[in-house]
């Protein structure tokens, strides 16, 4: 394997290039979990009373779970500081009809009157698909008609894994385009949506294809609503905070293997809530820890739900020095299933490792910083059943694989209809000369195809486009292309020191990526789409950069 000065050898001005790599060092506080944040605000939403809910994330798409339960007429209170958000939610959604206690609330569900789909009540969830799926599935056992909406993102995003359970619910579902009243259906999944519930609903028993968090929350959510038991069953452990929370709202959840069930007609009770650290947010500076030479990162108050940790243990299978080490203060709490610190050291010599499939819902959301890591590890590192991935804020295999190659990797996602897809990506990749830019602003993330296949090895290790004479024989401003999943990226040849040119689509995880990429392997890089960050980490790139100074 080659060493870390290696890697910068090809580059004219090395030195000046590692002068540029403090490493990371000390303590990086990340903010409260997002994942938990949407759930307790919407679950305080359907308690009757006062919840205090601290250390929210403070982002834009908690902020457009608040707005929506504002919306349907929960009273918010909160304060930012640096701890995020905290304050309380005063519920405004009525518990189920059965319940003898349902006429103490003062008001009902706002827009409970709105019956019809051609006058429904909006709910914008921003890029927040997280909101819009727990929001059908909370929304789903309300004789109400509402329309979901979000943004361009979201828009492109589908639906159908949650809109088939609860049609089988009772739960009518309507493509919401201008004008178009179309019953849901081949096609027809993706925002904006009009929905009317059913008062109450039809308790199933579901099989997910695939395991969802997303999904069997939502089903959870709706089986509240529905007369007997409604249970969801998933081929492989996904991400288990609404059971957890829930709990701590007075609603019992049975677990049994992969099968989760609740009983309808529950109600939920107040409840004092406090987030901790987003593993998603720790897991980019760990890996960013782990990839500059002198590191030493702490990043405490971490929630340590082993369904979040898979990343840990990826890093580990690849020679990382990494440390999950609990709180004691926090030792029992069931919820948080204790809270802790990750201590994370540079240790040189990472070896490529294979993530299975029924790995996958641990770590989602960190395969583009995994992928990364896998650049700087010898051999090749594969990721399996990745598909889930082109259906993200962007085609995220397709970004990965575009980023990669343009830092220099040989790597590949393959699959097709009938098959899940699977990421190849060979390491060590090696900065070449400041001499070419990439240019991915032309990727046009819109339109992919389930029978792509991205093969993005033109930039193998060590290459420049079309041979090294591109650099020195081809005009400054011609353009030599290469075929990526069926678009194409553009090598244009630029004076000396051009700098890597990389866009994260919009995409938040790809946009830390990049970011790490260029703070610990890369400095002449050039991000772009980097507003995509508050989405879920505002304040992303300061805390990057706090983590190397000086001490």
């Amino acid at each position: 394997m080659s060493s870390y000065t290696d890697i910068y050898a090809t580059s004219p001005t090395s030195p000046a290039l590692l002068s540029r790599i403090p490493a990371l060092r000390g303590t990086i506080k990340v903010p409260g979990d997002k994942s938990t944040s949407h759930r307790a605000l919407i679950f305080a939403a359907l308690a009757k009373g006062t919840s205090e809910l601290r250390g929210l994330c403070d982002c834009a798409d908690i902020h457009a779970t608040i707005d929506a339960i504002c919306r349907l007429g929960a009273i918010v209170d909160f304060v930012a500081d640096e701890n995020g958000l905290s304050g309380t939610v005063i519920g405004a959604i009525p518990a189920p009809s059965n319940d003898p206690d349902e006429a103490d609330f003062d008001e009902p569900l706002a827009a409970c009157g709105i019956d019809s789909l051609f006058d429904p009540l909006e709910l914008d969830c921003g890029n927040s698909a997280t909101t819009a799926r727990l929001l059908m599935g909370t929304l789903a056992g309300y004789a109400m008609a509402i329309k979901l909406t979000g943004d361009a993102s979201l828009r492109r995003r589908p639906f159908g894994s949650l809109i088939k359970p609860l049609l089988s619910m009772g739960v009518r579902i309507n493509r919401g385009e201008l004008g178009c009243r179309t019953p849901c259906g081949i096609g027809a999944d993706t925002l904006p949506l009009l929905m009317k519930g059913r008062s109450p609903l039809k308790a199933i028993k579901y099989h997910l294809p695939a395991a969802s968090a997303q999904v069997k929350s939502a089903i959870i959510l709706a089986g509240l609503r529905a007369e007997g038991i409604t249970s969801v069953t998933e081929p492989a452990p996904s991400r288990d905070h609404t059971e957890r929370l829930l709990g701590l709202f007075g609603v019992e959840v049975n677990t049994c293997g992969q099968t989760v069930s609740v009983h309808g007609g529950q109600r939920l009770h107040p409840a004092d809530i406090k987030v901790f650290g987003d593993p998603s947010a720790a897991a980019v500076f760990a890996v960013c820890a782990a990839l500059i030479p002198g590191s030493e990162l702490v990043v405490p108050n971490i929630y340590l739900n082993p369904t979040r940790l898979g990343f840990v243990a990826v890093m580990r299978r690849m020679g990382a020095d990494i440390e999950v080490v609990a709180s004691d203060a926090a030792a029992g709490q069931d919820f948080a299933q204790g809270t802790g610190s990750l201590k994370v050291r540079y240790a040189p010599g990472l070896t490529a490792t294979t993530v299975e499939a029924d790995e996958l819902p641990s770590l989602i959301d960190e395969v583009p910083i995994l992928a990364l890591l896998a650049t700087q590890a010898s051999g090749t590192t594969v990721f399996k059943g990745v598909g889930e991935l082109r259906h993200k804020e962007s085609n995220r295999i397709q970004g990965i694989c575009e980023g990669l190659m343009a830092l220099g990797v040989e790597v590949s996602a393959t699959g097709g209809v009938g098959e899940d897809y699977v990421l190849s990506v060979s390491g060590i990749a090696r900065a070449r000369s400041s001499n070419i830019a990439i240019n991915l602003s032309n990727y046009d993330d819109e339109h992919y195809d389930d029978e792509d296949i991205a093969r993005a090895s033109g930039f193998a290790s060590g290459q420049t486009a079309d041979s090294e004479k591109c650099a020195a024989d081809r005009p400054v401003n011609e353009q030599v292309s290469t075929s990526v999943s069926g678009q194409k990226a553009a090598c244009a040849v630029g004076a000396k020191n051009a700098s890597l040119i990389l866009n994260s689509h919009g995409d938040h995880r790809l946009a830390m990526a990049w970011s790490v990429a260029k703070r610990a392997l890369f400095p002449t890089v050039e991000v772009q789409g980097l507003e995509s960050l508050a989405v879920s980490y505002p304040d992303f790139l300061h805390d990057l950069e706090a983590a190397g100074a000086v001490r």
